[in-house]
Order: structure tokens, then sequence, then C-alpha cells
């Protein structure tokens, strides 16, 4: 990977496009994941509430599909934008005045909890071999606590259908 300065001004067209579909990228992002958020947890929502409607509890482990669902989907938004942020430091190393002062760096450390993101992120610079860097990049998940709240929901849900299925609640 590239990681020496630009000498002159200019940025080629390629360049140009790759850095506005960064930046594309990670505005989308939140609005992706608010998105499915809303969708999935009204659908959780809905079952949930047919569940103890009709008292099955059929219908109410059905509702845990819904958390996985978003356990896996905000995974895989995760990672595409560890490779949109990844990529757009590379670039800020070769064409920003001062890297670690450039927009995407600010944006990226001021949506972290802490710098740790931003240095793990520039260590893949070091990868040469694509397959490597794609391998580094899957296994990188920067830690939410969407993902914790995600779990606890899923826990109180296996509870109370464990318990609502002995105090009587019909299976089907």
């Amino acid at each position: 990977m590239k990681t020496r300065r630009k000498q002159d001004d200019a940025i080629d067209d390629y360049h140009k496009l790759e850095i506005e579909e960064i930046f594309t990228e990670l505005r989308e992002y939140v609005n992706r994941r608010t998105q499915n958020y809303s969708f999935i947890g009204t659908a959780h929502l809905i079952t949930l509430g047919l569940a103890f409607t009709s008292q099955k509890v059929s219908i109410l482990i059905l509702a845990l599909i819904f958390p996985i669902a978003l356990i896996i989907i905000d995974r895989r938004l995760r990672r595409s934008r560890a490779v949109a942020e990844l990529r757009g430091l590379e670039l800020e190393s070769i064409y920003a005045p001062d890297p670690d002062f450039a927009l995407l760096h600010l944006l990226i450390g001021a949506s972290r909890s802490s710098s740790k993101h931003i240095s793990k992120l520039k260590t893949f610079n070091k990868i040469k071999e694509p397959d490597k860097l794609i391998l580094a990049l899957r296994k990188t998940q920067p830690g939410s606590i969407s993902f914790i709240a995600l779990l606890i929901v899923l826990a109180i849900e296996i509870g109370l259908a464990i318990s609502l299925s002995i105090s009587g609640w019909s299976m089907f």
C-alpha cells in the first residue's frame, strides 16, 4: 500500500471518486443502522405483542430471530465501514498535509470510544497481500454497546420463553 506523500497537488480522478465514495459510505452508515434498527425493532415488537396476546411460546421464540438478524446485519455494516475507514486513512496519508488532523481521521476518532481503532486500522497498511488484508479486515469488529444490548434482549427473551412455558403457556 502506498504511504508516501504525493508531491504534486493534483489528485487523479479515480482517487477523487474514491474519496467521495468513502465519505458517502461513512455518512450513510448511520442512516442504514437507524433504518435497520427501526424496521427490525418494530417487527420484533409486533411479534412480541402477538406472542403475549395469543399466549404462545412458539411465537415468542420466533421473535428471537429479529435480534439475531440485527446482530448479523450490524456486523456486516461494521465490516464495510472498517474497509472505508482504512482506505480513507490511507488516502489521507497520501494527500493530506497533516494526516493526523485531516477530516476523516478526526471523524473516525470522534465516532469511536478510543484512538485504538485508528491505530489498529493503520497497522493494516503494512499488509501487502490483498488476501491477507481482507482476512484481517473480516476479523475487525469494533466493540459496540448495541451488540451487548441485543445479547441481553436475547437472554431475557429466552428466559421469559422458558418461564412462560413452565407456567402454562401453550407451545403452538
